[in-house]
């Protein structure tokens, strides 16, 4: 009853905050309870039951002995989550999904602003990174932080839509810079991929926010196979593949600022009707280190104190860079699939 409940908000006035919960349902890793409203105080009671081993009281005598109960639980609920979960200082905890149709939940503290939204999205995109998850979706983005680049046409609620293009001024734009530095293009189709432009901008996002005064992001070509152009398509592109051509520049995935060197056979190899794969790609440049041989990730900002982080990628020479290498996949973005015949 509404009486119930402002007497246990009166009485116990801990029922504010965050805490995290282990093992303490079958098959649930990590519950995340918010006590700030009516639902969420009865799912946290509810908690408390099975934890405590309580019935649901029924009568006066029963109600005090719960409120009592319950009063105790609130003065060690802290140190039970300290103990048995404590938060990880980033606030994202990875857990499996059950019986959900997916494969893991990431679970994270709600926040308001549109400063620690991004810094909670580009978390969960780390822990993707830590877990190799290739694939990821944020249900809660029904903002207006992160749009579609306006070329895009409508997906009808897709989640992928390889479009070609006509001879459109988009077109015309695409094809004129890639024959000032290589070949013809024949086809040219736009890569229309939610989750990949989603998990890209938060992290342009982030470098932006990093470093404020200056271009941190690059339009680039990588050439590929039709093999492998299937799979960027639909997962974005994968440092995984490295090596298939070169790590002179370390492991990660390569792109060049001129797609005459893109269109080597080396990088893009032709198919059986003599066809060959190029992308036009946005990366995140940021701050970029000097590139070697076997390097797995970039350099530290500052080698003395590694809380300040890496660079955001690796490049040929810092001062002219022709050769980006990118360590993160989230860090660039298919934007267009040029389709070409080596002459």
């Amino acid at each position: 009853s509404t009486r119930f409940v402002d007497l246990i908000f009166m009485t116990f006035p801990k029922l504010s905050g965050y805490f995290y919960f282990s093992k303490f349902f079958p098959g649930l890793e990590i519950a995340i309870f918010k006590f700030h409203d009516f639902f969420r105080f009865f799912m946290t009671v509810r908690t408390l039951v099975t934890v405590w081993g309580l019935r649901p009281a029924q009568g006066p005598r029963q109600l005090i002995d719960l409120l009592a109960l319950l009063h105790q639980a609130c003065l060690h609920l802290p140190c039970m989550a300290n103990h048995l979960c404590p938060q990880p200082s980033d606030g994202v905890v990875l857990t499996k999904a059950g019986n959900l149709p997916f494969k893991n939940i990431v679970h994270m503290v709600g926040q308001t602003s549109e400063k620690e939204i991004t810094r909670c999205m580009y978390n969960v995109l780390k822990k993707c990174e830590e877990n190799k998850i290739q694939s990821v979706s944020f249900p809660a983005l029904g903002t207006a932080i992160i749009h579609p680049p306006p070329t895009w046409t409508k997906m009808g609620g897709k989640d992928l839509e390889i479009v070609a293009l006509s001879k459109s001024d988009e077109y015309k734009k695409i094809e004129q810079d890639f024959i000032n530095c290589s070949k013809h293009a024949d086809v040219i189709h736009r890569i229309q991929n939610k989750g990949l432009w989603q998990r890209y901008c938060v992290l342009k996002q982030e470098v932006d926010k990093k470093y404020p005064k200056q271009t941190n992001e690059r339009v680039l070509y990588h050439g590929t196979t039709l093999e492998i152009c299937q799979k960027i398509n639909k997962n974005g592109f994968n440092r995984s593949f490295c090596g298939r051509n070169a790590v002179v520049h370390g492991e990660g995935t390569y792109f060049a600022k001129d797609a005459w060197y893109s269109c080597q056979d080396q990088y893009s190899n032709p198919d059986p009707n003599g066809l060959k794969y190029i992308y036009r790609a946005r990366v995140v440049m940021g701050s970029p280190c000097k590139s070697r041989k076997g390097m797995k990730e970039p350099d530290p900002l500052d080698p003395n104190n590694h809380q300040a982080g890496l660079h955001n990628c690796a490049v040929d020479n810092l001062q002219n860079p022709f050769i980006f290498v990118v360590f993160c996949d989230a860090g660039a973005y298919p934007d267009y699939l040029i389709t070409f015949k080596s002459v």
